[in-house]
């Protein structure tokens, strides 16, 4: 190898550990591709914070049993003005927020999803799955756009909460 090919490989190597991938988003080793991961957290909600319906979320109809909702504000594209207080932070500047209901502390029997929605255009959507034969809770993720701001709404079926004193959702920013 010359001195420029050693340099670079060097070069490589150190920007690689730093990062922990390259700009193709594999390991500089071979290895299996990484995902880098943000900001991250959970969200208790009390049952008594949500309110009666579906807030005309199609793909969470009444009809279905869809009868109890909370939205949330904001989770945040990369390069957007955080709000001030900022909830949900995206420090690390990641393009993708993952939202779920499906953590064990939710139970055995609740039936709850989630909707991420862009703030400005509320068309730009992405539902967890609610059709037959789909879990019982859901995991949506959205690629957010440079400055946009999020607002996620948390659903369920009140007939399946039990005892339950909150309902879980995690969040998770990442590329």
């Amino acid at each position: 190898m010359s001195r420029p090919q050693t340099f670079l490989a060097i070069a490589a190597a150190i920007l690689s550990f730093a990062t922990g991938c390259c700009t193709t988003g594999k390991p500089a080793d071979g290895g299996p591709e990484r995902v880098k991961t943000g900001n991250s957290g959970t969200l208790n909600i009390l049952p008594s914070s949500f309110s009666n319906g579906n807030n005309g979320v199609a793909c969470f109809p009444t009809t279905n049993g869809w009868d109890r909702y909370f939205t949330t504000f904001y989770f945040l594209g990369p390069n957007a003005v955080p709000p001030d207080p900022n909830k949900y932070p995206n420090d690390g500047k990641y393009h993708i927020v993952t939202l779920s209901t499906d953590v064990t502390t939710n139970g055995p029997n609740l039936v709850a999803g989630v909707v991420i929605i862009n703030n400005l255009i509320l068309t730009n959507r992405v539902c967890s799955p609610t059709t037959n034969g789909a879990p019982r809770l859901g995991t949506a993720s959205m690629v957010m756009g440079n400055t946009n701001k999020y607002r996620a709404t948390i659903f369920y079926k009140s007939a399946t909460l039990g005892n339950l004193t909150n309902i879980v959702m995690t969040w998770n920013y990442h590329d």
